[in-house]
């Protein structure tokens, strides 16, 4: 059985104390078909650099955009998302709000 795909999506801004340790500890789970998407939106800090760090592997994704906003942000990490299953911090979202539109609907993990 072939495992399925988990796209993570981690909006970034001013999180250069605190993003090393998000994902070194998403990056060391003991389920590794994953994608990790980092969204830096502009963050004024070295945040942007912090994450650049992490793309020698090649699970992680990184992309820098201009101060657009989390709602944003998150969007852009679905537009990249290619897993079966997408998670990150959706708290405005219901449960029966879809995800991606296209020939490859993904579910969502809520936590």
């Amino acid at each position: 059985m072939e495992e399925v795909k988990v796209s993570i999506i981690v909006p970034v801004y001013k999180a250069e104390k605190s993003i090393a340790h998000c994902i070194e500890s998403i990056l060391g789970q003991t389920y590794h078909n994953i994608e990790l998407l980092l969204i830096e939106d502009g963050s004024p800090d070295n945040s942007g650099a912090i994450c650049d760090s992490y793309t020698n592997d090649p699970r992680v994704k990184v992309i820098h955009n201009t101060n657009h906003g989390v709602s944003r942000t998150r969007n852009t990490g679905l537009e990249y998302a290619t897993g079966d299953y997408i998670t990150a911090n959706f708290p405005e979202q219901s449960n029966s709000s879809p995800l991606r539109k296209g020939p490859k609907p993904a579910k969502i993990l809520y936590f």
